[in-house]
């Protein structure tokens, strides 16, 4: 760098009077000087949901949770949104600035995986009161069963199948009934635990209650990446009574909630004659004859017409 004199003042001017950039980094005040620890809620605003969960994806394919951040104070106040910190996150928003009360600051936070991992990430919220953090976490997940929450007996020989949306019950059913079986008759019925990710899971059945007319098998295993492992459920009725177990499902994922499951199966009199008619039935419509199977008499008498025998009263002795 050169110096000039100015003049006969002997005042040393330099010629360049902008210092050179140097190799720092600028600092972001509200990121580098802030701390961010509270969870959900201040006395501000409240983020719902608190944690966002991306529960399975696909790989390279963009995925987005929507969060909403509410004010829920008396007054008209600003937030600050600070963004993910990795590339799998972004977020997007609107940026109202100003957050009338009871109104809400949408954010859409977008993911996008390149592996079978598990990712984590937070967002960050700057207000006057104390500030929020949003954790995000994402991971491979076992899929969600097509499996009925009960059984009725006459599809308890059927295979799993999809069923409506209000059958299902998550990763797991919630109950599974065998209805009536015939007694000393293995009755099965499978249901899978399916994985579409590229990852393994360990899973374990618990029973809290045991019965030793219900029996489920494997106990314990591996879901295999994109596999499935199918669990049989197996009712032999020993005795004319109702049967029951609870399990509980434990599988090695990140936040997973064990699920319980109630199986039970009943017998009763009457259930070999019940299959010896629909047999008959099922033959009459193969063979075509519909109008013969409203001929069919069902001898058992309602309940309403069964003569109750009056209890004899024993005089004393």
């Amino acid at each position: 760098m050169l110096d000039s004199t100015f003049g006969d003042t002997g005042i040393v001017v330099p010629d360049v009077l902008v210092a050179e950039p140097g190799g720092g980094t600028l600092r972001n005040t509200l990121a580098d000087d802030q701390v961010y620890t509270k969870l959900k809620r201040n006395n501000l605003f409240e983020a719902s949901p608190s944690v966002v969960h991306f529960a399975g994806f696909t790989l390279n394919s963009v995925q987005q949770r929507v969060v909403r951040l509410i004010n829920v104070g008396k007054l008209t106040k600003r937030v600050n949104i600070l963004p993910a910190q990795t590339n799998h996150f972004s977020i997007l928003y609107d940026k109202l600035g100003r957050v009338p009360p009871g109104m809400a600051e949408e954010i859409v936070v977008q993911f996008m995986p390149t592996e079978w991992r598990y990712y984590y990430d937070c967002i960050r919220i700057h207000s006057e009161d104390e500030n929020l953090l949003i954790p995000i976490h994402a991971y491979p997940s076992v899929a969600k069963v097509s499996a009925p929450l009960t059984l009725s007996h006459t599809e308890r020989n059927a295979p799993a199948g999809p069923v409506g949306p209000g059958d299902i019950a998550g990763y797991f059913p919630k109950k599974i009934d065998f209805g009536m079986c015939m007694l000393c008759k293995r009755v099965e019925r499978v249901v899978p635990i399916q994985n579409d990710t590229g990852a393994e899971f360990e899973f374990s059945l618990d029973v809290l209650h045991h019965h030793p007319d219900l029996d489920v098998a494997p106990a314990r295993g591996t879901v295999p990446a994109h596999g499935a492992v199918e669990l049989t459920f197996a009712y032999t009725p020993t005795r004319m009574a109702t049967a029951q177990i609870v399990l509980e499902l434990s599988v090695s994922q990140f936040s997973f909630k064990p699920t319980r499951c109630l199986v039970l199966g009943s017998c009763g009199p009457g259930q070999h004659k019940e299959q010896a008619m629909d047999a008959v039935r099922q033959n009459l419509a193969a063979a075509g004859r519909e109008d013969l199977i409203s001929t069919l008499v069902d001898f058992t008498p309602p309940p309403e017409l069964r003569v109750r025998r009056p209890a004899i009263a024993h005089e004393p002795s």
